[in-house]
């Protein structure tokens, strides 16, 4: 009888932590991205004050201090 408890348990607790490894996973993505959308946001304003290539790089400079500040 304890062998057929744990061949239906097992799989039923393998998909549980599957499932809530990718909802804990998706979470940090969210704040990494987030981050980074707020920090890209904030430099499209460049795009008024500087030629096109000077605001692009400031644009891609932000967004990867967006992004380490997501990820920290």
């Amino acid at each position: 009888m304890n062998f057929l408890k744990q061949l239906i348990m097992k799989p039923l607790e393998g998909y549980l932590d599957l499932t809530a490894w990718l909802i804990f996973a998706w979470l940090y993505f969210q704040i990494v991205v987030s981050a980074t959308a707020i920090f890209c946001m904030l430099s499209v304003f460049g795009f008024y004050l500087f030629d096109f290539e000077t605001a692009l790089n400031i644009c891609y400079g932000t967004a990867g201090v967006g992004a380490i500040v997501g990820v920290w």
